[in-house]
């Protein structure tokens, strides 16, 4: 009789042990892009994919004719401590409120491009800024974790 209680206690002790182990948090998983991030895809497909590549690498077919080689765009968030900077993107893929004190760009200035490409008419500037949101939109859904390349 013995025998089986001290069994059974072990059995209890293990399972004690195993429950109060503590687990490893799941990795953190990229967030399913939603429709806007939907529209921007194509967005960036159209306007930005020949220079920083169909996944934001910085490795698209006119990447090895540039000067400046294009950014890696799924690692904005690692450049900054993990903190995705939205508001901040929108402005500098608009370019048209950079301060020419800041030297000139190696990207074009989409703002005033979507505003060239789009018909006149009603709330032209407020499309250009949607289009422009919604690329921020998709490119936040590309964004990968973990450290930089050298670091």
């Amino acid at each position: 009789m013995r025998s089986c209680r001290e069994l059974g206690a072990v059995f209890v002790a293990a399972w004690a042990l195993a429950c109060a182990a503590p687990t490893a948090p799941p990795p953190p998983t990229r967030p399913a892009p939603g429709p806007l991030a939907e529209i921007g895809a194509g967005l960036y497909q159209q306007h930005c994919a020949s220079c920083h590549g169909m996944d934001g690498r910085g490795d698209g077919p006119v990447a090895t004719a540039l000067v400046v080689p294009p950014s890696d765009l799924t690692m904005i968030s690692a450049r900054r401590g993990g903190e995705f900077p939205a508001g901040e993107l929108r402005t500098w893929i608009d370019g048209r409120l950079a301060p020419a004190a800041h030297g000139s760009r190696d990207m074009p200035v989409w703002g005033s491009r979507l505003h060239a490409d789009l018909a006149s008419g009603e709330f032209r500037e407020e499309r250009v800024r949607g289009s422009i949101a919604v690329i921020v939109d998709f490119l936040a859904t590309i964004q990968q974790t973990g450290e930089l390349p050298g670091s």
